[in-house]
């Protein structure tokens, strides 16, 4: 955590918080354990927001989805897997140009609601944070809104930086007919195609691009066999 004599000293200087930003667009533990704010579910009428706990296990995943194009996440419950996952690509989207992400879910619901997750992480940063530095200036990141509910629910844009996180359904047909960057399958052992799913994706990944499974556990599904390596090549 950063100590409070520093954070006021950041309040007052516009030079400390280009700092605060690089490091955030360079390391994305930085970025999470010390700015990004979840709001506490054991509490929710009085609406406290609190820093994520700094976890040594943590710290190890958010190091191999760096290393990894492809992984395959084990998740228990209290843990708040899917919410490390929401941040790390609302890092993606937030601090690169041109990302589009998808979160999947077994229902339309889950997956809506894994993006308004990321909109409650965005909208309680620090303002200096929501910003891209371009052509030697820093312009503002300004969220894309619309008036309709279903539409502002939907997805979160930054058109200054073409970047954006949307849902998307199950189907397998539908990451095959979208052109995405980065994918975030949660549930993943409990949506009926996940496999066919992961595959439609396959050809974004070998592009460099990242895919993340997530799902706590379901005895003989595809997640599964994959986290176990007992997959068998056609």
């Amino acid at each position: 955590m950063l100590s409070l004599e520093y954070l006021q000293k950041l309040k007052r200087s516009p030079a400390l918080q280009e700092l605060e930003w690089y490091r955030c667009k360079e390391d994305p533990k930085h970025f999470i354990f010390n700015w990004l704010k979840t709001l506490d579910s054991d509490d929710p009428e009085n609406k406290v927001f609190k820093n994520f706990p700094r976890k040594k296990y943590l710290e190890i995943v958010i190091d191999k989805w760096l290393e990894h194009q492809v992984l395959f996440v084990p998740k228990s419950r209290q843990h708040m897997w899917s919410w490390i996952f929401v941040w790390l690509y609302l890092w993606l989207a937030q601090f690169r140009k041109w990302k589009l992400v998808f979160f999947q879910s077994k229902k339309e619901d889950d997956a809506i609601d894994l993006v308004n997750r990321a909109k409650i992480l965005y909208e309680n940063e620090p303002d200096f944070l929501k910003r891209y530095y371009e052509n030697w200036k820093f312009i503002e990141l300004k969220e894309w809104k619309t008036k309709k509910k279903q539409e502002s629910s939907a997805k979160l844009s930054f058109p200054a930086i073409k970047s954006e996180i949307r849902w998307v359904p199950q189907w397998r047909d539908q990451v095959r007919m979208q052109t995405l960057s980065w994918l975030l399958m949660d549930e993943a052992a409990f949506q009926n195609e996940a496999e066919w799913a992961f595959e439609a994706a396959l050809p974004a990944i070998w592009k460099t691009w990242k895919v993340t499974l997530l799902s706590t556990a379901l005895a003989n599904t595809f997640f599964e066999k994959a986290c176990f390596d007992e997959i068998e090549d056609d």
